[in-house]
């Protein structure tokens, strides 16, 4: 499956939590050993009328930042985030603000505003 990669200054549709959650249920349970999966997967693992590319791209984001960064630690409970941060990772408006190629910077200092706000709940 590619990757939906967002044009500069658009925002990524945000997604249902329960959407998000069971991506990544199904990545904790299915994913060790696979390298790839299908968007009908994806799909299937969804509600109906679900925008499955941006649920997959908020899965990766969050997969990203939960192994680079140990301040979300707290927020994850047997390799798996909790119902906080995936309700954040699935509604924060992330916006795209530079692209080069294949990657794109985000607005992240509004988000880590946003999850300041998180740790202090």
């Amino acid at each position: 499956m590619e990757f939906p990669h967002p044009e500069v200054n658009e925002t990524i549709p945000a997604v249902s939590a329960d959407d998000l959650k069971a991506l990544c249920n199904f990545a904790r349970d299915h994913m060790q050993n696979a390298k790839a999966f299908g968007i009908d997967l994806v799909r299937a693992l969804c509600s109906p009328g679900a925008d499955v590319e941006a649920v997959v791209w908020r899965h990766q984001q969050l997969w990203l930042v939960t192994m680079m960064s140990d301040a979300f630690a707290p927020f994850i409970h047997d390799g798996q985030p909790d119902e906080k941060l995936i309700e954040l990772f699935a509604t924060f408006p992330f916006r795209v603000t530079e692209s080069a190629g294949n990657h794109e910077k985000l607005n992240w200092e509004e988000f880590e505003a946003e999850f300041r706000k998180l740790q202090d709940r």
